[in-house]
């Protein structure tokens, strides 16, 4: 058996594989513990129509929450295969990393285009109420 060398060049290419593998990890943790730490399900549930049914905007956030622990899991999976395949570790991480910034990236976007919505309705909301809060306080003004 022939001893492998690496050259300095090879052990940078591993070591920038391994950064982005962590940093793709990290940020594939995010919409799970932002999910999950705000308590989203909690609360989307008042929103529920007579039917029980979720508005399909809402059960789409929810799905994001259910699907957004699986990504850590397959990079973690990506990792575990790529030392039992050595040989595969590149595409592996490669693949791991797209599917971690895709997953990202839709998450974020669609919780903004979520907001951009529903922040103007209720800022709507909030000016209707104010006249009729500052009527019960007696200041008119």
């Amino acid at each position: 058996m022939g001893k492998t060398t690496t050259t300095p060049r090879d052990r940078l290419c591993n070591l920038l594989w391994w950064v982005a593998w962590s940093i793709a990890f990290v940020a594939s943790i995010l919409p799970f513990a932002a999910h999950h730490t705000r308590r989203i399900e909690e609360l989307i549930e008042p929103f529920r129509f007579a039917g029980m049914l979720l508005p399909a905007h809402l059960l789409m956030l929810r799905w994001f929450g259910e699907l957004a622990p699986w990504v850590p899991g397959c990079l973690i999976t990506a990792l575990l295969v790529s030392f039992w395949r050595p040989a595969f570790r590149k595409e592996l991480f490669g693949a791991a990393i797209v599917l971690a910034a895709v997953f990202f990236a839709l998450y974020a976007s669609y919780c903004i285009l979520l907001l951009s919505q529903l922040l103007p309705d209720l800022a709507a909301q909030r000016q209707l109420r104010q006249p009729a809060e500052q009527a019960v306080d007696g200041n008119p003004h």
